[in-house]
């Protein structure tokens, strides 16, 4: 091939990548207006901008971000939109911001099991004291079926639910039941005082009975 021509779609395929990877505004759902996490992300950087003598609200922010996030998203679509067939044919056309935003109010997947009336702890995440099944649950393969069910659980979720419960039977033989559920927190940024929150969603409860 021509240099000069290899040079063109070389440069094509940057450009046109770059465009589907560069760090633009995205468009802000309608829940996410009135998250508490928006919310006082807005207030931060209202209070911020404040303190240099410009005067905005949270309120002005949020709408100036909506505003901005629908402009380039509909601008990044409406230039990528002439490539999208080459780009679902060839399979390279996936893009995703990672981490754009901080998760305030985390879900940490907790495994409890029942021996008589007592209720003991098998796996926390990040617990290296209650660490049962934490290789197998981690791995991403298998973490693709239960991480984000905090949110809305998917129909995998009970799926994954009755395999831990089948595992902690064969594991551990004088347990009754197995818990599985997620336990909401608020992380607290340095001036906060320390959160209280402790909520517990999403619970399913297997019976060594119900195998």
């Amino acid at each position: 091939m021509n240099p000069s021509i290899r040079a063109a779609w070389i440069t094509l395929a940057l450009v046109v990548h770059g465009l589907a990877a560069a760090p633009l505004p995205t468009r802000i759902r309608a829940h996410e207006m009135k998250s508490p996490d928006s919310l006082e992300e807005a207030q931060r950087w209202a209070d911020v901008i404040n303190m240099v003598g410009l005067n905005v609200t949270a309120e002005g922010l949020l709408e100036f971000s909506r505003n901005s996030g629908e402009l380039a998203t509909e601008t990044r679509q409406t230039l990528m939109k002439p490539f999208q067939p080459l780009l679902r044919l060839t399979g390279t056309g996936q893009g995703w911001g990672l981490f754009t935003h901080p998760d305030r109010f985390p879900d940490h997947l907790e495994v409890h099991g029942r021996r008589g009336e007592h209720w003991g702890l098998l796996y926390r995440a990040f617990d290296p004291d209650h660490n049962f099944l934490a290789k197998p649950i981690a791995y991403r393969r298998v973490r693709g079926i239960w991480d984000g069910s905090a949110n809305k659980p998917k129909p995998s979720y009970n799926n994954f639910v009755d395999w831990v419960a089948r595992e902690a039977f064969a594991e551990f033989t004088d347990l009754e039941e197995v818990r599985v559920q997620f336990r909401r927190h608020k992380t607290a940024t340095p001036s906060e005082p320390e959160p209280t929150l402790n909520k517990v969603r999403h619970r399913r409860t297997r019976s060594r009975g119900d195998f």
